[in-house]
């Protein structure tokens, strides 16, 4: 083994006393890299499965506290192996959409629907007369509730002029036209390596034209020209009573891999609850989450998806644009929000997950010239459905697999995973405000998978190697209070290790 457990424990023991209660560990924990390429390997039959090889407990109990008793972690979970033989290291490389991704898309997802763009260059954005209608309701109920002394709505828009944003939408009621102005758009996508790397360091990608200055330089009052960049797509497409919009990012470079194939409904979105409560007064869903389930599987088996699978699911909430929406699961006119269901899928390979979390990979660093580090975000396909169907289809960073090691990689025995966990949850999760911040954190499942890192200036491929997640939640009490702030999303990890040397990687860089 290249990395000895001893000198793991070592270095836990010397960065304790500068970690507090962050989500990204210090420098010095993240530089305990071994290099995966000189991952120590075992003779193909040394093993009956991976099972026996880490020697892994069904069960793993433990309760944790740090000296000053502002953590507690209370670990009771179920210990999930892949039941392989082995696991070999996996090569990636990110690739960007297809036409053939697109075509698949638009027959299974979108029934092949006409797709359409709005012409929003006249009047107030191109709205209608009843769009306008809806939004003068939408600001007077704001301002209703306001009135009535509703305080989270207040603050919500708080500094924004109502009464003038009513005139201007009545002024423009006169001239606004009846239905959308619209135009035809084919279903076609491209990518253009140039393009991608001239919008690079464009966190928003802007589908409307934009001024440019000629590469080759123009002199000063010289016109500009319209460029928009090919490597994004966008259009709107009715569909079972809804309007949808689906965007396409294929804007894949060296410096920003962060792709994506959108599909959402046009009225509104479906957001994770920010407490209990507000789920509690949802409305429920008259589906259950298993019939929602089938409906999304059946959706993955029909877009050809054999090599990805369920990985977790999240109760959301749907947020109508048009309304008044509060923090208490109830719309703006008081009726309870609709409930629907987001589901996971992430990749399977060889039998071995790579596990979905809630990290997005895209933590990036400012260097010493004020220049972003690269970011390459995870894979993963999101589809959320409720009582009326599918309502949004997210589709991001797809990559595809290069090559495979020819052996399989020694994998450290659970129970030194065990001690450094031990270790390593208190020294990254004990608060540096001792007296006003108090955690106790759950561990709920325990998963070894695959993790997709990539090398922390590497963005030419990556490799899938084997992790050790520790999955739960939180509730984090501030300043002496009774009522806590509740962290309980899907398969969030709060320690991560790699399972062939121990050392801690920080899921939201990627390394």
């Amino acid at each position: 083994m290249k990395y000895r457990l001893g000198a793991v424990l070592l270095s836990a023991a010397i960065v304790t006393s500068l970690a507090g209660c962050q989500e990204t560990p210090d420098e010095e924990i993240v530089r305990q890299k071994t290099d995966i390429e000189q991952a120590e390997t075992v003779a193909q039959d040394e093993f009956e499965n991976v099972k026996k090889q880490v020697a892994a407990p069904d069960e793993y109990k433990a309760s944790l506290e740090d000296p000053t008793g502002s953590l507690k972690v209370t670990v009771d979970a179920p210990v999930t192996v892949p039941d392989v033989q082995g696991i070999k290291l996996m090569t990636v490389k990110a690739r960007t959409y297809t036409q053939a991704d697109m075509d698949a898309v638009y027959k299974t997802v979108m029934k092949e629907t006409e797709l359409w763009t709005r012409n929003y260059g006249s009047g107030l954005s191109g709205m209608t007369k009843s769009e306008i209608e809806e939004q003068i309701v939408s600001f007077k109920s704001i301002k209703e509730r306001i009135a009535s002394g509703d305080e989270t709505i207040k603050q919500l828009y708080e500094g924004m002029d109502l009464d003038a944003s009513i005139e201007e939408c009545e002024a423009a009621y006169a001239d606004a036209p009846e239905t959308p102005q619209t135009e035809i758009v084919e279903p076609k996508i491209q990518y253009d390596e140039k393009a991608a790397e001239k919008y690079a360091d464009k966190f928003v990608i802007n589908p409307e034209p934009v001024d440019i200055t000629d590469e080759d330089g123009q002199e000063a009052g010289e016109e500009t020209k319209e460029e928009v960049n090919p490597n994004y797509f966008y259009a709107n497409f009715n569909m079972g009573g809804r309007t949808y919009s689906v965007g396409v990012s294929n804007n894949l470079s060296d410096e920003y891999k962060w792709t994506y194939f959108d599909i959402c409904c046009n009225d509104g979105t479906y957001q994770r609850p920010f407490s209990n409560a507000e789920l509690q007064n949802a409305k429920p869903m008259e589906k259950s989450l298993d019939e929602l389930k089938q409906e999304a599987d059946t959706l993955m088996q029909e877009l050809g998806f054999t090599d990805m699978a369920f990985s977790a699911g999240d109760i959301v909430l749907y947020e109508n644009y048009s309304g008044v929406a509060g923090l208490d699961g109830r719309d703006g006119d008081g009726t309870p929000k609709k409930q629907g269901y987001m589901m996971y899928y992430t990749r399977m390979v060889d039998g071995i997950p790579v596990i979905y979390t809630p990290d997005e990979g895209t933590y990036s660093e400012m260097s010493a010239d004020n220049q972003f580090s690269p970011v390459w975000a995870y894979e993963k396909i999101s589809l959320i459905y409720d009582d009326d169907g599918l309502a949004a289809f997210w589709w991001g960073n797809p990559y595809e697999i290069s090559e495979s090691s020819n052996e399989n990689v020694y994998l450290m025995p659970f129970s030194e995973i065990q001690k450094i966990f031990e270790n390593m949850i208190i020294n990254k999760y004990t608060s540096d405000d001792k007296e006003k911040s108090r955690t106790d954190m759950r561990i709920t499942d325990v998963r070894l998978s695959y993790m997709r890192v990539r090398e922390k200036d590497n963005l030419d491929e990556g490799k899938l190697i084997p992790v050790w997640d520790f999955f739960g939640s939180r509730d984090i009490y501030q300043d002496g209070g009774t009522e806590p702030y509740t962290e309980d999303q899907a398969n969030m990890s709060f320690l991560t290790v790699n399972a062939m040397d121990g050392t801690i990687i920080e899921r939201n860089r990627g390394y």
